[in-house]
């Protein structure tokens, strides 16, 4: 944000100081600007209102899923996010059960929860995800994607029974559908080397991340012959 002697810095002040007034538009302002707010709100955790306006305001999936698009202030929304859990034990749990629609938001919000480390939360995210895919009958690939984050989530939170099932869906998939586009398979492959790795099949992980890597250089061919065509003869990998 700016420096706090801007005068934008004193208008985002303004706003947290008054901030019931403007509760119900707050969900309408640009991304970067309804992200200096809350930020401003975690900068003064000291007050006891601080955690309180967090929690009921970061509940909304919409508003939340506004602060994930803010890409380069990652760092900042985890500062945010671990406060607001550390003080509100069910938040977390609030937030993964608002989430009831916009699968690229939700895919997105369990890969921050992955990255926090909030592993439970985050196979919670997923489950939702896949039952809106299941329901929804969406096109595209939606359900392989989903269950390749969901596994990734399982395996790292050592649920290996369900991160099984969802493994041996995922191969029968892969084998009988040779539609799918290559660079989610290579996503597909190289969580099934992590999930091997963590069950302590080493020889299976590193077979899979051999596969991966096929399909990385299969992928680089394609894409070198596709912008110069005959630069590189047509090799079996």
């Amino acid at each position: 944000m700016h420096t706090d002697t801007s005068l934008y810095a004193q208008a985002v002040k303004q706003v947290v100081d008054h901030f019931s007034r403007f509760t119900e538009s707050m969900v309408w302002l640009p991304e970067n600007i309804l992200f200096d707010i809350f930020y401003q709100v975690y900068n003064d955790r000291s007050t006891p209102q601080s955690s309180a306006t967090l929690a009921s305001e970061l509940r909304s999936f919409d508003l939340f899923s506004k602060l994930l698009k803010v890409g380069n202030r990652r760092g900042n929304l985890h500062q945010i996010i671990q406060f607001t859990a550390s003080t509100n034990t069910s938040f977390l749990t609030s937030l993964v059960q608002s989430l009831q629609k916009g699968l690229e938001a939700g895919i997105n919000f369990g890969g921050f929860l992955m990255e926090a480390g909030r592993f439970l939360e985050a196979i919670n995210t997923f489950r939702i995800c896949l039952t809106n895919v299941d329901s929804q009958n969406l096109p595209g690939f939606w359900r392989e994607e989903i269950q390749c984050r969901l596994l990734n989530s399982l395996s790292n939170y050592c649920l290996f029974s369900e991160a099984e099932t969802v493994f041996n869906a995922l191969n029968n998939t892969v084998k009988s559908n040779p539609n799918l586009p290559k660079p989610l398979v290579c996503r597909i492959f190289n969580q099934f080397s992590v999930y091997s790795f963590l069950c302590s099949s080493y020889n299976e992980s590193f077979q899979w991340s051999l596969q991966a890597l096929k399909l990385i250089r299969q992928i680089g061919i394609c894409i070198i012959t596709m912008k110069e065509p005959g630069l590189l003869p047509e090799t079996e990998l």
